[in-house]
């Protein structure tokens, strides 16, 4: 009787060994698809999005250049609509978006939201330059 006792004992501490193994494994799976998960997510470079529009007449400025500075340097160009997408490198802490015949502007990275694309309004900027002389040069 006591041999079966110890059998049923030992049966019973395998069964819940091996019926908590599933739970652990479970719980184990779970956790470390969380932290890879959150590990994706925090791994993705920070961004920026936005507008470049003229300031007077409201109108899309297309090929607009866009540069992140700070630590490193990054720039792109705005599409046919005045929109931009850039990727910034850690230690960018500004952006300058620049346009002929525009003031040029300087924000700081924090002015952009990842929520919401930023519009930014260039003023219209005329330049006042020195004349040329261009003279013949007689060819001997």
């Amino acid at each position: 009787m006591n041999n079966l006792n110890e059998r049923q004992m030992e049966i019973k501490d395998i069964g819940i060994r091996l019926g908590n193994t599933p739970i652990v494994m479970k719980i184990t799976l779970c956790l470390l698809g969380f932290m890879l998960l959150s590990l994706s997510l925090t791994s993705q470079p920070p961004s920026i999005r936005g507008q470049a529009i003229a300031e007077d007449t409201g109108t899309p400025l297309s090929r607009a250049h866009i540069q992140a500075t700070g630590e490193t340097y990054s720039g792109t160009v705005t599409n046919e609509d005045g929109r931009f997408f850039l990727h910034l490198s850690p230690g960018m802490d500004s952006v300058r978006i620049s346009y002929l015949g525009y003031r040029s502007i300087t924000l700081p990275i924090e002015t952009f939201r990842q929520d919401a694309p930023a519009i930014v309004r260039l003023k219209p900027e005329a330049f006042l330059l020195q004349a040329v002389d261009v003279k013949p040069v007689s060819a001997r």
